[in-house]
């Protein structure tokens, strides 16, 4: 029995070991799976972590969305969202004016597709989770998506969901949503991280929004500056246009005013060829206008091409020839029959060659050169020797009406449309026109036109040689030389008449003007302003008459000059001018000029101004005579004379007691010429030079008689006159009384 108890203690004994044992076992393999499991936990959070930094350091460094907001989130939603193990994110963005998020960027199965959004979510402010957290701008981690009310169900029902603001300056600008199926998926350290990549985000949004004003503002203002400069370019067009249709209808005009048996042969011949010109100028616009709307069209002719060239270009010979240039025409000596265009043709030549001789000094050389290359194309090359187009501006120089502006170019005649047409007509012909220029030396420009070579019969056969315009055929008629050398009447110097300064650059128009006014006045010439200024100061005119428009010197700086230099200022000065706007008339009037006639205008007009100026100024001759020998200073006489009659007074009587004091020696303390001395004086004071200083003299002696106990000889002496006989007469014819009855008036 005993034995049994002890068998059963010892079963049990083992029993409870084994239990135990178990036990042990059991507890320190839980405990080892906790280990495992801690650890393998913590080795998801160092990786994540990692990712976190990685991801952090990635977006803060990527270039990738440094152009636009656009790139920017979907850097985000699709860079940024994938390395975090995140399933799902979509971006909105804030519209402020309707107050509603716009979903812009999105990641997983709501966009299948890269960089497309599928029917973009709008989302109200304060609904939903993304509503409320864009209205508080709090960001929100949801465990359970089942127990909050807001959940608003996409395509499918996912249980977690965090959201976070994007801020800028503590305002809500938009919001990253992110979306998992498995409830409680995101902790805190998924929220702290969203919310770091947010803060990245809105800073990168910032500066893009920054860099996008900027460039819009850039955009703006340089939108602005080329709006500023076609409204400069199409006023000054208006301008150049103005003045090239002026000119000839005066030309046209100006005859016609008088009785049709008093109309010369000359003139008449003048008005054709302007008229003509103003056809030349009206087609050129039509041609323009017809290429921009695009109702050009090539209409091919059978012809003889060469001999088609070789006349077009032989009309300007005698142009050429007259302004003294050198005229090369290079054309194979051969005929060729093709069809092509004759109109258009003769406008490229025309245009080109005309260009180069306009714009090539007296003495230059001017050269076109035709050659037929190999695979049925015209080569055509004008070259001159002229101003040559600066470097920066050869990219504008087919611009429709641009003109280089400067004193040498700018100053020549032209509207700015003809280089600009001949690109228009050779892209018709599906050619190409290119340019070559060097400043100072020259410009070359060639040509290529493509040539049709299919069967004659296809087009009309209405001319074998050769058809030239009317405006063509004018160039050979006689025409002026078309040099900027000053010339002058070499007329016998007329005293009877007064003597006018013609400034014209249009050869017509100032032969015109001179043959009309050489009946009643001296006139001489001049063809721009820097040589019409030299011969002012030096000839010293009454009168003045300027165009505005003109080389090397236009009308107003002329004006300025002139009135500006003691020796014209007081010189009466007409503008003539094409530009009739308030601006014009105004700039022209505060250069000093007395008058401002807009062309077209009768020659009786301009003749009744200069009969009222020249009137007027013997008017102020008479009073400014009187009042300068009483007063010198007198403030009815301009200051600029004044200034000047002052200073003459001043030097005579410093030496009045001095009887060889000589016109000579008054003009070289003035520091005039003689001749300039003479004209300036009679032009104020109606007297020469030496009786200038006569009446100086005798309103000194006179004064002198004024005081009691002085002899008239002594008078006499203290004045500069040695011969008493001479100063009696000359003081009675100043005065009216003898110097002895002077005395007594004065005493009485």
């Amino acid at each position: 029995m005993l034995m049994l108890w002890l068998i059963a203690f010892f079963l049990i004994g083992c029993l409870m070991g084994i239990l135990f044992l178990n036990r042990y076992q059991l507890k320190h393999k839980n405990l080892k799976l906790s280990l495992e499991n801690e650890q393998y936990s913590l080795l998801q959070n160092l990786q994540f972590r990692r990712n976190i930094d990685e991801t952090i350091h990635y977006f803060a460094a990527s270039l990738y969305g440094k152009n636009t907001v656009e790139e920017i989130l979907w850097d985000v939603a699709k860079n940024c969202i994938s390395r975090l193990g995140f399933v799902d994110c979509v971006i909105y963005l804030l519209d402020e004016q309707q107050n509603v998020l716009v979903q812009k960027a999105a990641y997983g199965i709501k966009n299948p597709q890269d960089y497309t959004i599928f029917e973009p979510l709008q989302i109200p402010l304060g609904k939903g989770i993304v509503g409320s957290v864009a209205l508080t701008g709090r960001a929100e981690l949801i465990e359970d998506t089942s127990l909050d009310s807001r959940y608003l169900v996409d395509d499918q029902i996912r249980y977690a969901e965090l959201t976070v603001p994007l801020l800028l300056h503590d305002k809500v600008i938009g919001v990253i949503d992110s979306e998992h199926p498995e409830k409680g998926f995101f902790r805190q350290h998924h929220l702290e991280a969203l919310q770091t990549i947010a803060a990245i985000c809105s800073s990168k949004i910032a500066k893009a929004r920054a860099d996008e004003a900027a460039e819009k503002a850039k955009l703006l203002q340089l939108e602005a500056e080329h709006i500023k400069k076609l409204d400069q370019i199409k006023s000054k067009f208006f301008a150049n246009i103005s003045h090239e249709f002026r000119t000839p209808l005066h030309l046209i005009l100006a005859p016609l005013q008088k009785k049709e048996e008093e109309i010369s042969l000359e003139e008449m011949m003048m008005m054709e060829r302007n008229a003509h010109q103003l056809l030349k100028l009206v087609n050129q616009l039509l041609d323009l206008a017809k290429a921009e709307v695009g109702m050009l069209s090539v209409e091919l002719t059978n012809g003889n091409i060469i001999s088609f060239l070789s006349h077009t270009a032989g009309s300007f010979q005698a142009l050429a020839a007259n302004k003294g240039i050198e005229y090369i025409i290079d054309i194979p000596d051969q005929e060729l029959m093709v069809p092509f265009d004759a109109d258009k043709l003769e406008k490229i030549v025309y245009n080109l060659l005309s260009n180069a001789i306009k714009f090539t000094p007296p003495g230059g050389k001017v050269k076109i050169e035709i050659a037929f290359e190999l695979d049925h194309k015209l080569k055509m090359v004008v070259t001159d020797t002229g101003l040559g187009v600066p470097a920066h501006l050869q990219n504008k120089i087919f611009d429709r009406f641009y003109q280089i502006d400067n004193l040498q170019t700018r100053s020549f005649e032209g509207t700015g449309i003809g280089l600009a047409l001949t690109k228009e007509l050779v892209d018709l012909c599906k050619g190409s026109i290119s340019l070559k220029s060097s400043e100072g030396k020259g410009t070359c420009f060639e040509v290529i036109l493509p040539l049709a070579y299919e069967p004659m019969q296809n087009y009309p056969h209405t001319f074998t040689g050769i058809t030239i315009s009317q405006s063509q055929e004018k160039l050979s008629l006689p025409v002026q030389a078309l040099d900027c050398v000053m010339t002058v009447e070499k007329e016998e110097e007329n005293a009877s008449k007064p003597t006018i300064l013609l400034v014209e650059d249009h050869d017509e128009l100032r032969n015109y003007l001179r043959q009309q006014l050489a009946e009643s006045f001296q006139v001489r010439l001049a063809k721009e302003g820097k040589e019409a200024l030299r011969m002012a100061i030096k000839t010293v005119p009454d009168l003045i008459i300027t165009d505005i428009t003109m080389p090397v010197m236009d009308g107003m700086s002329l004006t300025r000059y002139l009135k500006e230099n003691p020796m014209t200022s007081h010189i009466p000065i007409i503008m003539l001018t094409a530009k009739d706007d308030g601006a014009s008339k105004r700039e022209g009037f505060s250069t000093g000029a007395e008058q401002y006639l807009v062309k077209p205008f009768i020659f009786e007009e301009l003749q009744a101004i200069i009969n009222s100026l020249l009137t007027q100024r013997n008017r102020l001759r008479v009073k400014y005579s009187r009042e300068v020998i009483l007063q010198p200073t007198s403030p009815t006489i301009p200051d600029r004379e004044a200034e000047f009659l002052e200073r003459a007074v001043r030097i005579i009587e410093d030496q009045i007691a001095n009887e060889n004091f000589t016109v000579e020696m008054l003009q070289k303390e003035i520091g005039m010429s003689r001749m300039q001395l003479h004209r300036k004086l009679k032009a104020l004071t109606g007297q020469s030079a030496s009786d200038f200083i006569r009446s100086i003299r005798l309103k000194r002696a006179a004064d002198l008689l004024g005081q009691p106990g002085l002899q008239i000889a002594e008078a006499a002496y203290l004045s500069g006159f040695s011969n008493m006989s001479y100063f009696s007469k000359s003081f009675r014819e100043e005065f009216g009384l003898l110097p002895s009855e002077y005395v007594k008036q004065q005493a009485s």
